[in-house]
């Protein structure tokens, strides 16, 4: 049978598949509460996601070892692929002790997670008879087609609203990235952004 602590970690591996903050909260012991606040541990869960760019979780079935319950864990991400890595949660007394290098499988404890990505050269606008109508690194695009191809193609700049940094920081892209502001280059923008 599952022991009382497997039944904890399996508890907050699901409560972590749906996104449910507040189930997990409610799993730690009183001692973890003490010294994360919801909003904290709330936090250190939405930066990491971020931050891995992770759009889905999956937790394995929990085993007890030696320092508390193993649960295999495996994170689909946008800009790495799929981490597979096991996480070890402190439990006692059917209660998880969580720290914060927690928030994310395979950190050590005492290191928090980070990301270093650089964004791909921005691809090349061409109408169906192959003709480009937008081309050059992000910063300097310019269209051969003269003022009528760059009025097609749009404006590549910075991001002008919180959700549009946002959704650049979620699709791994480093701070500074530019986007497409208007015309094709919004339109096409996920797909000649690229992936970091």
């Amino acid at each position: 049978g599952e022991s009382g602590d497997e039944r904890a970690a399996r508890r907050l591996g699901e409560a972590w598949e749906r996104g449910d903050l507040g189930a997990m909260y409610g799993l730690l012991t009183p001692a973890a509460r003490d010294r994360t606040s919801r909003a904290e541990f709330e936090t250190a869960y939405r930066s990491a996601r971020v931050t891995a760019t992770a759009t889905e979780f999956e937790a394995g079935s929990p085993e007890d070892e030696d320092g508390g319950v193993r649960v295999p864990m495996t994170v689909k991400t946008r800009a790495f692929g799929r981490v597979n890595e096991p996480i070890v949660l402190p439990v006692d007394d059917g209660r998880v002790d969580w720290r914060p290098h927690l928030a994310f499988p395979g950190v050590p404890e005492n290191a928090s997670l980070s990301r270093s990505t650089q964004a791909p050269p921005r691809g090349r606008i061409v109408a169906s008879g192959g003709r480009v109508i937008a081309d050059g690194p992000a910063h300097a695009r310019t269209s051969p087609l003269g003022s009528t191809g760059s009025s097609i193609a749009g404006q590549v700049g910075p991001p002008t609203t919180p959700a549009e940094r946002l959704s650049l920081d979620e699709r791994g892209f480093p701070p500074g990235s530019l986007i497409g502001l208007n015309g094709l280059e919004r339109a096409l923008e996920p797909l000649v952004a690229g992936t970091p």
